[in-house]
């Protein structure tokens, strides 16, 4: 919940920075557990804050969006390698059933 209340202030491509408090009070804690969460993903390298003198911090989620995108990308190429499997399967059964024989086929009568 905290990335998608950070969201809310991202209007373009610099940095969000609501205040904790303010993150705290959509989410319904206390700005403490907003700054422990904040400190979570800090340690998981998903977010860097940009401390400022007199004003809020900076979240930078650069870090956030990279992993997403290299999830994303590894689980297309998981899902058309899963599809790739499957065609491949299927060929295989199809190849590995007999064919019915043919119909015979009445040869015309010589005159």
């Amino acid at each position: 919940m905290f990335i998608i209340h950070l969201m809310k202030h991202k209007w373009d491509k610099a940095a969000p920075y609501p205040g904790f408090k303010a993150l705290a009070k959509r989410m319904g804690m206390s700005p403490e557990a907003a700054r422990l969460i904040a400190r979570k993903l800090e340690s998981k390298g998903y977010l860097y804050r940009q401390m400022q003198v007199g004003q809020t911090n900076k979240f930078h989620l650069d870090n956030l969006f990279a992993a997403l995108e290299k999830l994303l990308a590894s689980d297309s190429i998981q899902k058309t390698r899963e599809e790739h499997q499957d065609n491949l399967q299927t060929a295989q059964a199809l190849s590995n059933q007999q064919a019915p024989p043919a119909p015979a086929m009445a040869l015309p009568a010589a005159i």
